[in-house]
């Protein structure tokens, strides 16, 4: 009887450790799917991405802009916003090209902005940051991705917003 028992409890073992091995490798799937390339026409001179807080979450929303700014110049705007004061907020805003070669989004640059608590006597509940990013080739596709990370009451949370695909020229606004 202990012998049946025991190559019972191994076969219940060893299906269930295949079990969760398949599970892993169809979540694993899922996450590598392709992102939707979407290019924006022309004339066309600058993109945002909104992306809404859940209702009664501690974020109220973020956002991400990209500007043409004409000779290769870019502009952006990195936005989070919140309904309470906050501990601290992140923001961090890459900057892509895509590589038409390869067929995918490259990094360019990054740029990480923290306000902390301390910082702000007043509070902090918000925070923007904005600039240009200067001498760019021009006839290219680029896009802003913002992560934007935020501590308040005792949550750490984390939103992103892409933008999509802005061709840079020489003559923007």
């Amino acid at each position: 009887m202990k012998k049946i028992w025991k190559k019972v409890v191994l076969c219940v073992a060893a299906l269930t450790m295949l079990a969760s091995f398949s599970v892993q490798a169809s979540m694993s799937d899922s996450e590598d799917a392709p992102e939707e390339l979407v290019f924006l026409s022309e004339n066309i001179t600058r993109d945002k991405d909104i992306v809404n807080g859940e209702r009664g979450s501690v974020v109220a929303g973020v956002s991400s802009e990209i500007i043409n700014e004409s000779g290769g110049n870019i502009g952006f705007i990195i936005q989070t916003l919140c309904h309470v004061q906050c501990d601290k907020i992140s923001n961090t805003a890459i900057l892509e090209r895509y590589d038409e070669s390869n067929d995918r989004w490259t990094e360019i640059v990054r740029y990480q902005f923290n306000a902390k608590k301390a910082d702000f006597p007043s509070g902090l509940s918000a925070l923007t940051n904005s600039m240009t990013i200067k001498n760019q080739k021009t006839g290219r596709y680029y896009r802003i991705r913002g992560i934007h990370h935020v501590e308040a009451q005792g949550q750490i949370l984390n939103y992103s917003s892409l933008t999509d695909g802005l061709l840079i020229t020489e003559f923007g606004r």
